[in-house]
């Protein structure tokens, strides 16, 4: 189970990510499916706890801090709950350093993989004036009181309904836990399949051929196309994003059951990317070769040898992706 708590400081998300910890913990039935009572403890419980992981102020490549830290994250196993995620880089970053480190392509990956993984994203919507009381009440020295209103005023717009978060004020305690098993056991489906990231019915799977080569410095991931800064991911995801694809899911061919994850997506149309990914599918058989619509230049052949080619390569993507 996997819980994504966002809000500014002073919203309340100490508070729920603390109660959440306590609701999520499964009681030990017996026979007859009735939680056991134990005289001395209270209701018993399994040993799975939650893990709670804090997100402050970014001093590390955001892959690393939003994706990384989640890479050994297993949904049939592990409870965890973030008290703030890679919303918070968009907002304070540029207060506190003139800029966000979070690109685009490492937002758009980063909510691929965290639907990927079954996360329910929660957005603490306390009131303005509540939040501006709680946190300079306490002594809040992160940025001064002046801006408080342009960070209430930026989560309210990009923690929105229709990206999927849910308002902590119009969803109760139970709600919230039910919704986090119910996407847990979608999360499940996917576990399986290493380099996928994206939604579990998505429009189109896109498709590469294999991962990029890390560059020194950057970490061995294993998922699709991420946007390490130079990448043939950066440049696909950058272009995806500003052409305005949408519902779509990324994989690689080489270390991925294409038939199988196809069939888990509910069989959505395929978009391939480069050669090597062609030459993949060719393996596999004539049902899932159907679903092929479109074989597009991989990013990395446009990035390298059609430089100033990516408006034209971001309608060509959209067309596939959307069409």
């Amino acid at each position: 189970m996997l819980i994504i708590v966002e809000g500014p400081d002073g919203s309340g998300k100490t508070t729920l990510v603390n109660d959440l910890s306590h609701a999520v913990v499964t009681p030990v039935v017996d026979e007859e499916g009735k939680a056991i009572k134990n005289d001395k403890t209270g209701w018993e419980h399994n040993d799975t706890q939650a893990e709670i992981l804090h997100s402050g102020p970014l001093k590390q490549n955001p892959i690393v801090a939003y994706e990384m830290r989640l890479k050994n994250y297993d949904p049939f196993h592990d409870i965890v709950i973030a008290d703030r995620w890679h919303v918070g880089e968009l907002i304070y970053g540029p207060l506190l350093r003139g800029s966000s480190q979070l690109t685009p392509a490492m937002k758009r990956h980063t909510d691929l993989l965290l639907v990927k993984l079954g996360a329910v994203k929660v957005f603490m919507d306390t009131d303005f004036e509540t939040t501006y009381e709680r946190a300079y009440g306490r002594g809040e020295d992160l940025i001064p009181s002046q801006h408080a209103r342009l960070v209430w005023d930026a989560y309210q717009e990009i923690c929105t309904l229709k990206d999927n978060w849910l308002p902590a004020s119009r969803f109760k305690l139970n709600v919230i836990v039910e919704t986090a098993r119910a996407l847990t056991l979608k999360a499940q489906s996917l576990h399986r399949f290493k380099s996928y990231v994206g939604p579990i019915n998505p429009h189109t799977l896109v498709l590469g051929g294999q991962p990029d080569v890390p560059r020194p410095g950057q970490a061995v991931t294993p998922w699709a196309f991420t946007p390490w800064a130079g990448s043939s991911g950066d440049y696909l995801l950058t272009t995806m994003e500003a052409a305005g694809c949408r519902s779509y899911g990324l994989a690689d061919c080489k270390d991925t059951d294409i038939a199988d994850l196809w069939a888990t997506l509910d069989f959505p149309k395929i978009v391939l990317l480069g050669v090597e990914a062609e030459l993949a599918m060719k393996k596999e058989d004539d049902v899932v070769q159907a679903a092929i619509t479109r074989t597009l230049e991989h990013p990395r052949f446009v990035q390298q040898f059609k430089m100033g080619a990516l408006h034209k390569y971001g309608q060509i993507l959209k067309e596939a992706v959307n069409g």
